[in-house]
């Protein structure tokens, strides 16, 4: 899975790509470099809109100024709390 990750990151022609996959670790690629980020182990009751979570968080936490890194990590939070409540809103009032 490394290697085709790496191989998805170096065709598109961003300055940073960030792969998901479910409860493993979430691989980046960027100018600077790459690395993985271990997410949250939960146990999920709903993964509808985790991948929404996940990036509204990403997106939020790159706007602040957090280095990929801890924006990826921030977003595995976000998305471990999505994942741990059934139904398309519940959830919300469980964030940090």
């Amino acid at each position: 899975a490394a290697a085709t990750d790496a191989a998805i990151a170096a065709a598109v022609a961003a300055p940073a790509v960030v792969i998901t996959h479910g409860p493993d670790p979430v691989r980046w690629f960027s100018d600077g470099g790459s690395g993985e980020v271990p997410v949250p182990r939960v146990a999920a009751v709903d993964t509808a809109g985790a991948g929404d979570a996940f990036h509204g968080a990403l997106a939020v936490a790159l706007a602040r100024g957090d280095d990929l890194p801890a924006a990826i990590g921030y977003a595995s939070g976000i998305a471990a709390v999505r994942v741990t409540h059934a139904g398309p809103r519940a959830w919300l009032s469980h964030l940090p």
